[in-house]
C-alpha cells in the first residue's frame, strides 16, 4: 500500500537524519581537536620565543659585563686589588652570580671572589666537570655555558659561565670564569608564568647535557643535571614555524606521551625545549566539545520524539483511511453510474461494479485493477478521444464531456465527469464517471448547450486561478528574498555585538603588552652600560602601538553597543568622530577628502549610544559609496530652535526624484546584487523617529547629496 511506503519512506528519513547528526558531531569534533591542537602549539610557540628572546637578551648582557669585568681584572696589578675588584663587582650582581673567576689560559686559576675554592680544582684542565667546557671556551670568540654540576662550598648545583679575554694583539690572556646559581636560574623561570603543565629543558648543544628541566624534583637531579640529554622519542609529526621546529614525542622521564617546540638560543650553545602532555589537547578539547555533544543529544532527541509523533499520527491516518476506502467503496457500490479510478499510467486502479459491466457490454472487456484500459478498446477515434481527456484531466483540469459512443445495440450517448486525484497539490491520477443518458437526449441538448457555457466559464476561471497562483509564487519567491535579507542584517547585527565582545577580550593582551613593556623598561633602568636613549623610540613605538589599538577597540565597541535605556546623554559630536573612524576604513582605495564644521555649541541628545552610532556610519558609508573615485565629504553641526541639526553632504553622483522617494524603503538599492541589502537607510529612518528626528535628503543628479538629520537637543548638565 502506498501508506505502508510513506511509513518506510519516514523511516529511511529518519534514519539518513541520525547518519547526519552523527557525521557533523564527527567532523566537529575533528575540527575541534585540530583546532586546539594548533592552538596550544602557537602558545608553545609563543612560549618558546619569549624565553629566548630573554636568553638572547640576558646572555648578551652578561657577555658585556664579564669581557668588562675581566679585562679590568687582567689590568690590576695585584691579587688584592683584583678580589676587591670582584667583591665590588659581585656586590653589584649579588641577585644574580655566585662567584666571579679568572683563569689562566693553560687552566690555572688566578683569582676566584665569591665562594671558598676547594683545593682539589686549582687548575680547570684538570677536573672533568670543567676541562671541556674551559678548553671550549678558550675556541670561542663569546660567552660560553659549562656543564652543569653540584658545588660542595655552596651545597648547590651551579652553571658556569666562561668568558675569553684578548689583549690588543688577538692574544688570549685569561678566561673569565663565574658561576650562576641553579636554584636563582629556576626562579626566574617561574616568574615568567608559564602553563604549570609546561616542560622546560636548556640543553647544552656542544656536550649534549642537560642544563636545567623544569619543573625537577631536587631528588632526580642527581639523575638528569650533569649527565647526558635526555633525549626525546620523536615521531615522523615534525615541522618548522618560523625556525622552531614542532615535534612530537614521549617524556624521557615519566614515559608520557608529549608535543613540544625546539628553539635554539642565538648568543650561547644551548637550545630551549618547551614540552606539554599530549593528554591536555584531548582534556582541552572534550572540553570545547561538551556543547556540540549536547546540542547532537538535544537534536537526536527532538527528532526521535518527532519521529514517533509523526509515525502514530500516519498510523492513525492510515487506519482512518482504510475505514474511509471501505465507506467510499460501499457509497461507489451504491451508485448505477460508471465509476473508474485511473493512475497517470492511464492504468485502472479502481472501479465499481457498474463500470465492469458496461465494459464487458460495450466493448466486451473483462477489466481488473491495473489494465490499460485505453490499450483494450477497438474504436481508434475513441481511443484517441480518451487520451486527449485523460491529459487534460492530469494537467489538472476538471472536466464534463458528452459523446455518442458506438454499442452492439445502437450509438450510447454517455456524459464524463474527468476529476484529476491530487496528493500534496500534485495530480497523481484521474476519477471518471459515466452515465449512460439516451434516453434523455432531447433534454440534454439544453444541458449540452448550458456545459459549453459551464465549460468555458469554468476555463477563463481555471485560467484566472493559474495566473493567481503564478502572482502567489512570484510573492512567495520574494518573500523568500526578504526573509533571507532579513536574515544577513541579523546577521550583520549579531556581528556587531561579537565585536564588542571580541574588543573587550583584546584589551587584555593590550594590557599585558603595555604592564610588560614598563616594567621591562625599568628593570633596563637598573643596568648599567645600556645606551637608554637609543632603546627609548622601541618603549614609545609600543606604548603608541598600544593607544592606536585600545583607540580602535573603543570606538567598536561604542558602535555596537547598544543601551537599554534609551535616554543616556549622547555627545554627537563624539559619535560624529567615531563613525568617521570606522567609516574611513573604507576610503583607501579612494582620495576622499573630509571636512568637520562642528559648530553646535550644544551637541548633547537623549538616546541610544550605539544606534546614533549605525545611523551616522550608514549616512557617511553612503556618501562614500556616492563617490566613484575622488571627492569631498562635509560634515556639519549647529542649533536652530532647540534641536540639534547635522549635514553630512557629499559631492558624488547624486540621485533623481524618484530614487529619493524610495530610499527609505526597505529592501530599495540602487546597487548590484549582492552589494546591498537596501535597508541601511530604512534603518537609519528607524533610528532617527525613535529619537523623535526628522530625516530630509537633498540631492540632484550629478550634483551629490546631503543628509540633513536634526534631533532634540539635550539640557545641558550644570
Amino acid at each position: 500500500m502506498s501508506d505502508g511506503r510513506e511509513l518506510v519512506s519516514l523511516r529511511r528519513v529518519f534514519s539518513i537524519l541520525v547518519v547526519t547528526l552523527t557525521l557533523s558531531l564527527i567532523a566537529a569534533f575533528v575540527y575541534i581537536k585540530n583546532d586546539t591542537r594548533e592552538d596550544r602549539i602557537k602558545d608553545l610557540v609563543y612560549s618558546s620565543s619569549v624565553l629566548k628572546e630573554y636568553y638572547d637578551l640576558s646572555f648578551h648582557q652578561w657577555e658585556l659585563s664579564l669581557l668588562s669585568v675581566g679585562q679590568r681584572l687582567i689590568e690590576l696589578p695585584t691579587n688584592e686589588e683584583r678580589m676587591s675588584y670582584a667583591g665590588k663587582a659581585l656586590q653589584l650582581y649579588e641577585n644574580e652570580l655566585l662567584a666571579f673567576g679568572l683563569a689562566k689560559p693553560e687552566g690555572q686559576i688566578i683569582m676566584f671572589k665569591g665562594v671558598t675554592l676547594s683545593d682539589s680544582l686549582p687548575n680547570l684542565m684538570e677536573s672533568r666537570l670543567t676541562r671541556r667546557s674551559f678548553e671550549l671556551a678558550k675556541n670561542r670568540d663569546n660567552i660560553t655555558l659549562g656543564e652543569c654540576y653540584y658545588f660542595k662550598n655552596v651545597e648547590d648545583w651551579i652553571l658556569p659561565i666562561r668568558m675569553p679575554i684578548y689583549n690588543n694583539e688577538g692574544e688570549l690572556i685569561a678566561v673569565n670564569t663565574s658561576a650562576i646559581n641553579y636554584t636563582r636560574a629556576v626562579g626566574e623561570l617561574k616568574q615568567f608564568g608559564f602553563d604549570d603543565r609546561y616542560q622546560i629543558h636548556l640543553i647544552n648543544k656542544d656536550f649534549g647535557t642537560t642544563q636545567i628541566l623544569f619543573p625537577l624534583d631536587s631528588s632526580d637531579y642527581n639523575q638528569v643535571l650533569g649527565n647526558d640529554t635526555l633525549e626525546y622519542l620523536h615521531t615522523n609529526r615534525e615541522s618548522f614555524d618560523n625556525g622552531i621546529k614542532v615535534f612530537e614525542g614521549v617524556d624521557p622521564l615519566q614515559k608520557l606521551d608529549l608535543i613540544g617546540v625546539k628553539n635554539d638560543i642565538n648568543i650561547v650553545n644551548h637550545q630551549i625545549v618547551i614540552s606539554a602532555p599530549i593528554s591536555i589537547l584531548m582534556q582541552e578539547t572534550f572540553s570545547r566539545f561538551k556543547v556540540f555533544l549536547i546540542v547532537y543529544l538535544t537534536l537526536l532527541g527532538a527528532a526521535f520524539i518527532l519521529y514517533v509523533f509523526v509515525r502514530n499520527r500516519m498510523k492513525k491516518s492510515l487506519l482512518e483511511l482504510q475505514s474511509e476506502r471501505a465507506n467510499l467503496k460501499s457509497i461507489v457500490e451504491s451508485t448505477e453510474d460508471y465509476i473508474g479510478f485511473f493512475d497517470k499510467e492511464s492504468r485502472l486502479i479502481e472501479y465499481n461494479n457498474a463500470f465492469a459491466i458496461s465494459a464487458k457490454a460495450t466493448d466486451d472487456i473483462d477489466v481488473y485493477k491495473g489494465i490499460d484500459l485505453l490499450s483494450e478498446l477497438k474504436a481508434k477515434e475513441q481511443v484517441q478521444l480518451f487520451k486527449q481527456n485523460f491529459e487534460r484531466s492530469f494537467l489538472g483540469e476538471k472536466f464534463t464531456q458528452v459523446i455518442h459512443y458506438p454499442g452492439p445495440e445502437g450509438e450510447i450517448i454517455y456524459q464524463f465527469n474527468y476529476n484529476p486525484i491530487y496528493r500534496n497539490e500534485e495530480v497523481i491520477g484521474l476519477s471518471l464517471f459515466a452515465r449512460d443518458i439516451t434516453d434523455v437526449k432531447k433534454a440534454q441538448i439544453k444541458l449540452e448547450e448550458y456545459n459549453r457555457n459551464l465549460e468555458k466559464l469554468v476555463g477563463e476561471r481555471t485560467e484566472e486561478l493559474e495566473l493567481k497562483n503564478r502572482q502567489l509564487s512570484e510573492g512567495y519567491e520574494k518573500l523568500k528574498s526578504t526573509q533571507e535579507q532579513l536574515i544577513r542584517a541579523e546577521k550583520m547585527a549579531s556581528l556587531g555585538v561579537l565585536a564588542a565582545g571580541i574588543g573587550h577580550e583584546i584589551n587584555n593582551p593590550l594590557n599585558f603588552i603595555k604592564h610588560g613593556a614598563e616594567g621591562l623598561e625599568y628593570e633596563l633602568k637598573k643596568s648599567k652600560g645600556l645606551d637608554l636613549d637609543r632603546l627609548s623610540g622601541y618603549f614609545n613605538a609600543i606604548s603608541e602601538g598600544v593607544r592606536r589599538a585600545a583607540d580602535i577597540v573603543s570606538d567598536i565597541a561604542n558602535f555596537s553597543r547598544e543601551s537599554a535605556d534609551q535616554k543616556i546623554e549622547c555627545d554627537i559630536h563624539e559619535i560624529l568622530k567615531k563613525s568617521l573612524k570606522i567609516a574611513s576604513t573604507r576610503f583607501k582605495d579612494k582620495q576622499i577628502e573630509v571636512a568637520l564644521e562642528l559648530e553646535c555649541d550644544n551637541p548633547f541628545v537623549n538616546g541610544d549610544d550605539g544606534k546614533l552610532h549605525q545611523l551616522f556610519t550608514n549616512i557617511i558609508v553612503n556618501a562614500e559609496q556616492a563617490i566613484d573615485r575622488k571627492g569631498k565629504i562635509s560634515i556639519g553641526t549647529k542649533s536652530m530652535d532647540k534641536r540639534l541639526v547635522v549635514s553630512i553632504s557629499d559631492d558624488g553622483k547624486g540621485m533623481s526624484k524618484k530614487t529619493i522617494t524610495r530610499i527609505t524603503d526597505p529592501f530599495f538599492t540602487t546597487k548590484e546584487p549582492g552589494e546591498g541589502t537596501g535597508l541601511g537607510l530604512f534603518i537609519s529612518q528607524i533610528i532617527v523617529g525613535d529619537h523623535q528626528g526628522n530625516l530630509e535628503v537633498l540631492s540632484k543628479e550629478g550634483e551629490g547629496s546631503t543628509f540633513i538629520i536634526n534631533l532634540p537637543q539635550a539640557v545641558k548638565s550644570q
